[in-house]
């Protein structure tokens, strides 16, 4: 969900246009894969925290510091995604286990 900001910076509200699915970067070059052991791949309890986390940890906020973080479940599947100006950086993709949230993919500027 795309919208205004909250003062926490992260986005709140409902889009009024599309939501990028694919990832853009400035390179063109898109970095794929996934993650192992130590990128959280056990499990993790709130995706939006984890989501922040790995940017902070990556500096890709520091890369793109007008990403706006925004999150989106279904009981089975969750997506991070990180829009800036409307171009989708980065989306980190994850599935439900048992009562945990498990990162399986990357994609990412």
């Amino acid at each position: 969900m795309l919208g205004g900001c909250s003062g926490s910076g992260e986005a709140v509200g409902t889009a009024s246009f599309p939501v990028a699915t694919a990832v853009s970067c400035p390179t063109g070059e898109v970095n794929t894969g996934t993650p192992d052991g130590a990128a959280g791949s056990d499990g993790v309890a709130d995706v939006r925290e984890h989501a922040a986390r790995w940017a902070d940890a990556t500096d890709f906020a520091d890369r793109f510091p007008a990403a706006r973080l925004t999150v989106g479940q279904s009981p089975d599947e969750a997506v991070a995604r990180f829009v800036e100006r409307n171009v989708l950086r980065a989306k980190l993709t994850y599935s439900r286990s048992s009562d945990a949230w498990v990162l399986d993919a990357l994609e990412y500027c």
